[in-house]
């Protein structure tokens, strides 16, 4: 699941860069067809970031329960 939420996260900040590419912004075509998919993928970013940064914690917090038992 985590790998699955990187590859969208990665293809949205891809988008935006190519947002911000002077031959892209020249050709309104393909601007707008890229700021759809982007904007498409705003909500799924947003949440996907959250998710991954709370499965980190968890790993970091379980990682700390098994080095430090005594002092839990």
């Amino acid at each position: 699941m985590k790998e699955k939420l990187k590859a969208i996260i990665e293809k949205y900040n891809n988008l935006s860069e190519q947002m911000a590419d002077q031959t892209i912004l020249s050709d309104q075509n393909k601007l707008t067809a890229i700021a759809k998919e982007h904007r498409s993928l705003e909500d799924i970013v947003k949440i996907g970031e959250n998710y991954i940064n709370i499965h980190n914690q968890i790993d970091d917090v379980n990682e700390m329960l098994k080095e430090n038992d005594k002092e839990f």
